[in-house]
């Protein structure tokens, strides 16, 4: 359409000047000297998009390293595994193409994944590194096991042209595995996959935003009233072929009317059932409605998808292919439509019953739930709210369930079983709060008498329900009508709250605590922490859209509206506001933070523990302040400021460990400073234990000065007898 109305203006522009030329000759007599010059070639050439993946031996140095195209077969492959056993294999992503690319190299299941990759441990080196022996891994702490990566990513970057990086990938089989993981295969059950798309590179005449949405075909909310290209019908194959965002928003219009796609099966394909290739044609055989591209729908609302293909003789099948559907603000597709569900992402969901459906009549496989909110009445879930037949290698993801009535689960609300018997097996629930009525579970609400739930993975979950006289809430289940058939189900770190409800203001917070209420899920909004909650065990789960302020006004050390003397707090899955001055936070109080947003300065008063938060501040202050903790730890977290992120100081002497963080330095001071800053005035003895952790932002301002981190910094000097570091299990200080 573009190039039709540049064609246009350049051919009126083109009759206007030569109009301007004729009626300035007439009448008149011109002369001039001319001159021309002409290119010798003008080059408009498509660049291409070209990456590769192979691999090679992970015991071999890299400059020795034999590289296989990883395409040709499988990259781990040993049928002799045993606990103990390990495998290292170097990877090398190339861009051979001439775009810039973006890379996510990732795990994906090729069918049910057994029991083994429960305990097949998976390190991950970045920039690769010759693992000759095992004693290599003793100071590496694993990423997960092979069943915690399924459908999960192992890293991602960005590469220009020509560009290439190496990583090392060690799979080792736990050396406490017993005797039941004997004579189990993974086989050829998953794969390593790598996926490229175009990246903001290049530039034009004016930026290089002219590909800033190339990774995804980004929804503009209008659906279109004709069928578009991009909606292929292939009626030899039976194949409905989705190629972009309007081909799937279009979907949304068909529901019963999906005859009106119709094919003669020979190719030609009519836009209405009056055409006339045979009343029955789209009712009969085995359609597969294929999803060829990621979509962001950009969170405008969508119609239900309802797909009623099949409905005679055959079935339908939706295969996303491995691609994600985000920014998801309504249910996807329609209750009980006529199709199963596998290999799709969806990221980003708000949705009523279930991120996928409310409820589903056939088999989902395959499909992943990333920060979902759900939400309903009863029968909710994190990926379904009803299913009526199985569900197979799926995980919901950072993730809250609530349901105001009954039956909430972090993958199905209620599992009811179809004519077969249904199977719910070698699913992950990580990173979920359930919240229900009454029959809350982090897996399933309720399971039917026939239904099997076994092989399924719980991991950090905190459930909860109001009304526990009947039915306690459960890790997995919390009603099943037959428990024999609940069995081998692995479940971590799960809090079942006994006395939990619901908030959706302050006043109700401190009502809820008032009454005895030891967990509050909390709805979106701004909240503070009452001083109810002074001396009290509690838990406070957001959503999402959960942000708690903090109760320091920061005027002074420790001047605290509120003192939280004996409190235990635990924070899940909430954003903290705090100022930028030196003494925000909750003083006085124990502190355990899960998945949460730190926007400000945050000062520690008490023994403190932060598991993948992200903590935010700029300028010349710090993320955190270590104060009067005798004990800080901070696992998988990533700090973000301008240079200073820990202050490892204060009035008590502290154990300060770093795990698996990252430290970006944004750049915005001018001096050199450390990413972990000791000091001391206070003539205390201090801790500091650092393992897997990275420094990014080494930059060179336009003045020269490195305005990047080092990782720590004695500030005063501190003699080793108050002060230890290890960095790594080495002793360097």
């Amino acid at each position: 359409m573009t190039n039709k109305k540049t064609t246009k203006k350049a051919l009126i522009f083109s009759a206007l000047s030569l109009l301007l030329c004729f009626s300035m000759l007439v009448g008149t007599t011109f002369a001039w000297f001319t001159d021309s010059v002409t290119s010798a070639g003008n080059i408009i050439q498509s660049g291409t998009l070209d990456v590769a993946l192979e691999w090679a031996d992970g015991t071999e140095a890299l400059d020795a390293a034999q590289w296989t195209d990883a395409s040709a077969g499988e990259i781990f492959n040993n049928d002799k595994w045993e606990p103990g056993y390990t495998e290292a294999r170097h990877l090398k992503i190339s861009n051979e193409g001439t775009l810039a690319l973006k890379y996510e190299l990732a795990i994906i299941p090729n069918g049910t994944v057994s029991a083994l990759a429960d305990v097949i441990d998976v390190y991950y080196v970045d920039g690769g590194v010759a693992v000759a022996d095992r004693t290599a891994l003793k100071n590496m702490a694993p990423v997960g096991t092979l069943r915690d990566l399924i459908n999960g990513e192992i890293c991602s970057g960005s590469l220009e042209a020509d560009g290439e990086k190496i990583v090392t990938i060690v799979l080792k089989m736990q050396e406490s595995a017993g005797n039941e993981y004997q004579d189990l295969s993974i086989g050829t059950d998953f794969a390593i996959q790598l996926l490229a798309t175009q990246m903001t590179s290049e530039s034009d005449s004016f930026d290089n935003q002219y590909d800033a949405n190339a990774p995804y075909s980004i929804w503009d909310g209008t659906v279109p009233t004709e069928m578009p290209e991009t909606l292929v019908v292939d009626g030899k194959t039976q194949t409905v072929h989705v190629k972009d965002a309007a081909a799937f928003a279009y979907l949304s219009t068909l529901s019963a009317k999906w005859v009106e796609l119709y094919t003669d099966g020979n190719g030609t394909t009519y836009t209405n059932y009056a055409n006339g290739a045979g009343a029955n044609y789209y009712y009969s055989g085995d359609w597969t409605v294929s999803l060829e591209a990621d979509i962001d729908l950009n969170n405008y609302a969508l119609a239900p998808v309802d797909i009623v293909l099949g409905q005679s003789t055959g079935a339908t099948a939706f295969n996303g292919n491995y691609h994600t559907i985000r920014n998801v603000t309504a249910g996807l597709f329609a209750d009980g439509t006529r199709a199963s569900f596998s290999n799709l992402t969806l990221e980003n969901v708000v949705a009523t019953n279930g991120a996928l459906a409310g409820s589903v009549n056939h088999s989902v496989t395959n499909v992943t739930v990333k920060n979902a909110t759900v939400s309903g009445t009863d029968y909710v879930g994190g990926l379904v709210g009803k299913t009526y037949s199985s569900i197979n290698g799926c995980q919901v993801i950072d993730s809250s369930v609530t349901a105001t009535g009954k039956e909430a689960g972090g993958l199905v609300g209620y599992a009811e079983a179809n004519s077969k018997g249904s199977i719910i097996t070698y699913n992950v629930v990580r990173n979920v709060s359930v919240f229900a009525g009454n029959r809350a579970a982090g897996l399933v609400a309720q399971s039917n008498t026939t239904v099997k739930v076994y092989n399924n993975t719980v991991d950090t979950v905190t459930v909860g329900a109001e009304d526990t006289s009947s039915y306690q809430p459960g890790a997995v289940v919390s009603n099943a009508l037959n428990p024999e058939n609940v069995y081998d189900n692995i479940v971590k770190n799960a809090n079942v709250a006994t006395k939990a409800a619901t908030a959706t203001d302050n006043a109700t917070f401190d009502t809820a605590l008032k009454d005895g209420a030891d967990t509050i899920f909390l709805g979106s909004g701004e909240y503070i922490v009452p001083d109810s909650a002074t001396g009290k065990t509690l838990t406070i789960v957001g959503n999402g859209d959960t942000v708690v302020a903090s109760q320091d006004d920061g005027a002074a050390e420790g001047d605290c509206d509120y003192s939280f003397d004996g409190s235990t707090v635990t924070f899940e899955n909430v954003t903290i506001t705090t100022s930028t001055t030196y003494f925000p936070g909750y003083a006085r109080m124990k502190g355990i933070y899960n998945n949460c947003t730190i926007n400000g300065v945050y000062t520690l008063y008490d023994n403190s523990e932060f598991n993948n938060c992200t903590f935010n501040v700029s300028g010349d202050v710090y993320n955190v302040w270590t104060w009067g903790a005798a004990v800080a730890t901070f696992n998988g977290c990533t700090f973000n400021n301008d240079g200073k992120a820990i202050l490892l100081y204060g009035t008590a002497n502290t154990k300060l460990t770093v795990n698996d963080c990252t430290f970006n330095d944004n750049g915005g001071l001018t001096d050199l400073k450390a990413a972990i800053e000791i000091g001391n005035d206070y003539n205390k003895s201090y801790e500091l234990i650092v393992n897997n952790t990275v420094v990014n932002g080494y930059e060179i301002n336009d003045k020269g000065i490195n305005t990047g981190s080092t990782l720590w910094a004695n500030k005063n000097s501190m003699g080793t007898d108050k002060l230890n570091v290890v960095i790594d299990g080495v002793d360097v200080y």
